[in-house]
């Protein structure tokens, strides 16, 4: 996940926690706000266009998320789902 944000996103997080429970792998990944980010997201017009761009960003990169994760866990990804708190700059994975 750290490499994908670091060539995906452009920006790494500053810490990164995963938690594997049965089927499914959440990840939580730190201090990922570029810094234009905050700025943005300063109002409420702001944060949903800030969470409705990363969330574009993550459904066209679906294809290449799923395909991290076979060979760590070995079984395939069904779904992804995330989410990005504007305030404190952490995104949340769950497969």
């Amino acid at each position: 996940m750290i490499k994908f944000e670091l060539e995906y996103m452009g920006r790494g997080p500053k810490r990164t926690r995963t938690y594997i429970l049965d089927a499914m792998i959440a990840i939580r990944l730190e201090t990922v706000l570029t810094p234009a980010e905050p700025k943005l997201a300063k109002d409420d017009h702001g944060i949903r266009l800030l969470k409705e761009v990363r969330t574009n960003l993550i459904e066209q990169a679906g294809e290449i998320l799923k395909a991290l994760s076979p060979g760590i866990v070995g079984r395939p990804v069904l779904s992804i789902h995330t989410d990005i708190r504007s305030k404190c700059g952490e995104y949340y994975f769950c497969t």
